[in-house]
């Protein structure tokens, strides 16, 4: 990539480079105040001058000096239009209490790429199915039984490997498709809710560690606290709170009818659930 080119002789070439130091500047905030940078060219020599924060203090130097090296690497990737010596000026009101010149040379551009000439990819094609053809036939007429049973064991296990790069897929897609229901703590990495309602699905997708309000979301309601435990002042209090399936369809027989939810939280946090059909 070209680097880019900045006229400093013109106003806009100025403000583009004090834009582009402005920028370095932000994880310097309290160094280093960026919107006060100023800058004066004259006789190919630029200076920078940088007003500082805070009161330059020992253990800061180390800092400033490092702050100065990242900004020298960022304007020597800069094509400077007739500079060829650069000072940074560190100054507090305005005095400057530190500076950092350096030589500068412009970036020489870099030689454009030539495209690799690949071989067709028609002939390469060609020419390996060529190949594969000719040691199919030298080995169907070495031993034509052999090369039958081969070939049917190689169709059988490019088969199973289908059939589990399927399974594979539908685990990635949903983590909770072959999942067993053990009925406590039933924590399902990357299981993801559906609409808010008391589900299967939304029981599963509660995670160990995720606070309160995301699982009131994921439920539809605030749930029925079951019991509090409170020890003292400095431990978070222990709360079960529960979830259950509307009355309207508790008699239905579909997976998500007659489900009662007790999740467990230790302050906002969930620290176990477990689920019972009724």
């Amino acid at each position: 990539m070209a680097p880019l080119t900045l006229d400093l002789s013109s106003l806009q070439g100025q403000s583009r480079l004090q834009q582009i130091l402005a920028t370095s500047l932000v994880g310097s905030l309290d160094l280093v105040q960026p919107r006060q940078i100023h800058l004066s060219w004259a006789a190919a020599q630029l200076w920078v001058q940088l007003p500082l924060a805070t009161q330059l203090t020992p253990d800061l130097k180390p800092r400033l000096q490092t702050l100065a090296q990242s900004l020298e690497r960022q304007i020597r990737r800069l094509d400077l239009r007739e500079v060829s010596q650069v000072g940074l000026q560190f100054s507090r009101g305005e005095q400057v209490v530190w500076e950092h010149p350096f030589a500068y040379e412009r970036p020489r551009p870099s030689a454009p790429r030539q495209p690799l000439q690949a071989a067709p990819a028609k002939s390469r094609r060609s020419s390996w199915l060529q190949k594969q053809l000719h040691h199919q036939q030298a080995r169907h007429l070495a031993n034509p039984v052999a090369a039958v049973l081969e070939d049917a064991a190689a169709v059988v296990a490019l088969w199973l490997a289908v059939l589990l790069l399927q399974q594979g897929v539908g685990l990635l897609r949903d983590p909770t498709a072959n999942y067993q229901v053990r009925g406590t703590n039933d924590f399902v990495p990357g299981a993801r809710p559906e609409s808010p309602g008391v589900t299967l699905r939304n029981y599963l997708a509660i995670q160990s560690g995720m606070r309160y309000e995301r699982v009131r979301a994921i439920f539809g309601d605030k749930g029925l606290v079951v019991s509090e435990e409170k020890s003292d002042s400095t431990t978070p209090s222990k709360l079960t709170l529960l979830w259950q399936t509307p009355l309207a369809t508790s008699t239905s027989s579909l997976p998500d009818s007659n489900l009662s939810i007790s999740v467990v939280f230790l302050g906002d946090r969930v620290v176990g659930k477990s689920l019972q059909r009724f």
